[in-house]
């Protein structure tokens, strides 16, 4: 498969304060990468630094197996970027806007453009400055991913978007990958890409911890829910990652649970969510030398 962004040894500082240490990521193409870590875990800055508005210090960033360039118009033409503080203003309706924005990209999809507009009930009628601010992301969303893009890049965006918007933005995406896209989204709403996420990265303290694919890691830990709390002492390769209504959440190693625990009427064992597994990568006894991905 045809890798679509590869990063290596990715670094940046603002003003004396580094912020991004030697990360490196790489997925292929149609790939629905789920980009987490806790806020100020440097996601912006990463993605920033791949979209060209900001400059990494060191590192390699290659799009589409070519060397990444902000000169090269054809590149951009394929890559976006959207985040919240996205914005612009234009004496000009979005439906008057359009018209000269779409002849920038040669692969602009006026089809798509109009299904979402029409699905969100939209009036291209006014400014953008008169829309809400959910209407204007999902005016932005729209527009963008009418470009055709290889490479999408979304920087926590669904949080502004009503639960309507955001399933449908999330089947849009989904939909874009299928055909040979490739999405990078930066979120901390873990239930709304669980169920399309191929991979999953991990940023702490501007370090990228691991990009694995979902499927692996499915396989690889377990969710233990218990009556009692657990002696971790005497219970080797597991990790207490949440007490809730009396219950008692940990995540464990397959390899390592021993057969006494797998059988304990008391424990409940299945697949780990996306939340469980943020809870565990995001404990500080985890990095610091606990169980890892």
């Amino acid at each position: 498969m045809r890798k679509c962004i590869d990063v290596q040894n990715l670094s940046f500082s603002y003003l004396s304060q580094k912020i991004l240490h030697d990360c490196s990521l790489t997925l292929d193409k149609g790939r629905f990468c789920a980009f987490i870590g806790e806020n100020g875990a440097g996601k912006s800055t990463f993605l920033k630094n791949i979209a060209g508005l900001e400059i990494p210090d060191q590192g390699n960033i290659q799009f589409l197996e070519e060397k990444l360039s902000n000169d090269s118009i054809t590149q951009k033409s394929k890559l976006i970027f959207i985040t919240e503080n996205l914005s612009f203003s234009s004496p000009l309706t979005i439906k008057k806007f359009i018209k000269s924005f779409k002849k920038l990209y040669p692969s602009w999809n006026q089809e798509m453009f109009d299904s979402i507009i029409k699905q969100r009930s939209i009036d291209l009628e006014k400014r953008f400055n008169d829309y809400s601010r959910g209407q204007k992301m999902q005016i932005l969303l729209a527009s963008y991913l009418s470009t055709g893009p290889k490479l999408i890049l979304i920087d926590e965006v669904t949080s502004v978007l009503d639960i309507h918007a955001q399933k449908d933005f999330m089947k849009i995406f989904n939909n874009l990958v299928k055909e040979g896209s490739t999405v990078i989204l930066a979120t901390n709403i873990l239930s709304e890409v669980a169920p399309y996420a191929t991979d999953l990265c991990f940023i702490d303290s501007g370090q990228i911890k691991f990009n694995v694919p979902v499927s692996e890691l499915k396989t690889k830990y377990v969710t233990l829910k218990a009556d009692r709390k657990i002696d971790l002492d005497k219970a080797k390769g597991i990790e207490l990652i949440e007490e809730r209504e009396d219950k008692f959440y940990y995540i464990a190693l397959k390899k390592d649970l021993s057969s006494s625990l797998q059988n304990a009427s008391s424990i409940e064992t299945y697949p780990p969510s996306f939340e469980d597994l943020f809870l565990f990568f995001s404990k500080k006894e985890t990095k610091s030398g606990g169980l890892h991905a």
